[in-house]
């Protein structure tokens, strides 16, 4: 059948005029209703052209007509016309000529010589119109310049098949199909039989009502609910379609934009509407309203994207359309409003139901959580008393109500144990502790409340101070051994559990050790040196070996408190007058 088409396009390139002249097939249904004979059962074809070549800025008159391979280039041809008009009714006749107004149709070409508009032809019993032959579309033109002869005929290349109303499955047939839509009125229609309208269209037609009107001899179903029913329109299938329709498209009178589509993956429309391979003749196919009904589904969302899968400019009636909300880093989805199905407002994603426009908007707001508290600190211990801190890393995107400190002896305290809070509202926060036991393990957390909950930092923990001793060691004596060993004696000091003894050449010790250090013989405090660290508070005396002979020792005797096993609780008696002794090795 290609093979054949190209014949017969070939034999209808010529033009009755200059060759420069040309016409393009912009849309050209593939099939005609025709009967060669009396023709009651008619339906507009409607199809749109391209012409370049004319006179630039001319007003052309014109007849549409159809013609046959048998006929000669300057044929006229058969079929009435339905001048298409942008504004007003479209014009009907049945007596195509281009000597008396109103028989004939006008476009006006632009600065190039160039015009593209519709054509609607009305097929008639003419013997071109054979069920299952083959006819051309014929543009015969005046001269643009107000002439009634016919002064240029354009052919097009493209063949359109003639079928006629009938049951048989073969090549010459073909089926009614109708629906009443809420397209407007003067736009047109194309069907094809791939979802994505690629290639030429099945048939095509314009959306009543028009205005202009065929009393008697159109299809019994086109007559009797298309013509002059408002969104309706009417066309013939060819009964040999496998695919059956699967796209329907509207096309805007003034320019032929797509206006709106729908489409179905099988041909078997949800109404039930099956276009596969009819048979009914002119008991036509009904496709619903709905079948075909688009809708707009708008979407949007600050702080956030907003998907519809699929995304289509427009959904047809009973479309699901599935709606996901993805939020922006450190924000999250609260919340669908529009018009959203009562009682989805907090799905995500959310299920669309086409049977409407629809305007839908998601809610993103800032993430929030639990405070984010780190890095613990602790200073200034004492037996009872500390600095104690920590820093707010984040605020979880919601405002802290309260922050400080807890503690215990316990591991991981929490604010049901001991808490200090602050009015400090920066990030890096201390808090003064009072009331700690002495010579204790410490284990505290920095804390931090929102409306989502409380946040903890790591534990952290230190040792206070056990209790200072009461006293210093009396009655301090000195003897020296030998020229290399001193000993030393004293009174015990209240409360004391250890000693530190210092010791200077020629002059006394002014160094004062540090609480919670542990000092080792021969470490250096200040301008004196540790001869011995004695751990239990019972001893009374010492003997300091390793000394030089000839030589004036000066010892401190410094009494402390400990735990007995940490030397981070070492508390040490340095208030007052520290107690010395004077002597010199022999």
């Amino acid at each position: 059948m290609k093979k054949l088409l190209i014949l017969i396009s070939l034999f209808f390139s010529f033009s009755a005029s200059s060759s420069s002249q040309t016409v393009t097939s912009v849309l050209l249904p593939g099939y005609i209703q025709g009967v060669n004979g009396t023709n009651a059962n008619r339906i507009p074809f409607a199809y749109r052209l391209r012409f370049a070549g004319l006179l630039p800025n001319a007003t052309y008159n014109f007849i549409n007509q159809v013609v046959s391979s048998a006929d000669v280039p300057t044929a006229s041809g058969a079929g009435n016309c339905i001048f298409v008009q942008a504004t007003g009714d479209f014009v009907r006749t049945t007596g195509p000529s281009l000597a008396t107004a109103g028989n004939y149709g006008t476009f006006i070409t632009d600065a190039a010589g160039v015009y593209e508009g519709w054509f609607v032809t009305e097929a008639t019993g003419n013997a071109r119109f054979v069920p299952g032959g083959y006819v051309f579309m014929r543009i015969i033109l005046n001269d643009g310049a107000g002439g009634t002869t016919k002064a240029t005929l354009l052919t097009t290349a493209d063949s359109v098949r003639v079928v006629n109303f009938s049951t048989a499955a073969d090549a010459a047939s073909g089926t009614g199909l109708r629906c009443t839509s809420s397209w407007p009125a003067k736009n047109f229609v194309f069907i094809y039989n791939t979802i994505d309208g690629v290639g030429r269209p099945i048939s095509g037609s314009f959306i009543e009502s028009d205005g202009s009107a065929e009393v008697s001899n159109f299809a019994p179903f086109y007559g009797a609910s298309v013509d002059g029913v408002s969104g309706a329109f009417g066309m013939i299938l060819p009964n040999q379609l496998p695919n059956g329709v699967r796209r329907i498209e509207e096309r805007s009178l003034l320019n032929a934009s797509l206006v709106a589509s729908a489409s179905d993956s099988d041909g078997v429309w949800p109404s039930g509407a099956n276009s596969v391979n009819p048979t009914g003749g002119t008991s036509e196919i009904v496709l619903s309203g709905t079948d075909i009904m688009t809708f707009t589904l708008s979407v949007s969302g600050q702080h956030g994207v907003v998907a519809k899968v699929p995304n289509l400019l427009g959904y047809q009636f009973g479309t699901n359309v599935h709606v996901t909300a993805t939020p922006d880093s450190a924000y999250h989805f609260v919340v669908w409003s529009g018009d959203v199905p009562a009682g989805h407002e907090i799905d995500n994603p959310l299920s669309v139901l086409m049977d409407q426009n629809r305007i839908i908007t998601a809610s993103f707001a800032l993430q929030t959580s639990a405070p984010v508290v780190t890095s613990p600190t602790h200073s200034d211990i004492t037996a009872t008393t500390a600095i104690l801190g920590a820093r707010i890393a984040s605020n979880g995107n919601d405002p802290i109500t309260e922050r400080g400190v807890v503690w215990s002896i316990s591991p991981n305290p929490t604010t049901g144990d001991h808490k200090a809070s602050t009015s400090d509202t920066s990030s890096i926060f201390s808090v003064t502790i009072n009331g700690l036991p002495s010579g204790n393990l410490i284990r505290f957390r920095g804390y931090a409340i929102n409306s989502i909950g409380t946040a903890y930092s790591i534990e952290d923990t230190f040792y206070t101070f056990s209790p200072e001793p009461s006293g210093h060691v009396s009655s301090v004596s000195a003897n020296a051994v030998s020229a290399n060993q001193i000993h030393l004696s004293w009174s015990p000091a209240g409360g004391a559990n250890g000693y530190i003894i210092l010791y200077r050449v020629s002059s006394d010790p002014t160094g004062l050790p540090y609480d919670g250090v542990g000092y080792a013989p021969g470490d250096s405090i200040g301008d004196g040196r540790v001869a011995s660290l004695l751990t239990s508070g019972s001893i009374d005396s010492a003997n300091i070996s390793g000394l030089h002979p000839s030589t004036d020792y000066h010892f401190s005797i410094i009494s402390y408190a400990w735990d007995g096993s940490h030397r981070e609780t070492y508390n040490f008696k340095t208030g007052g007058v520290v107690p010395t002794v004077r002597v010199n090795t022999p």
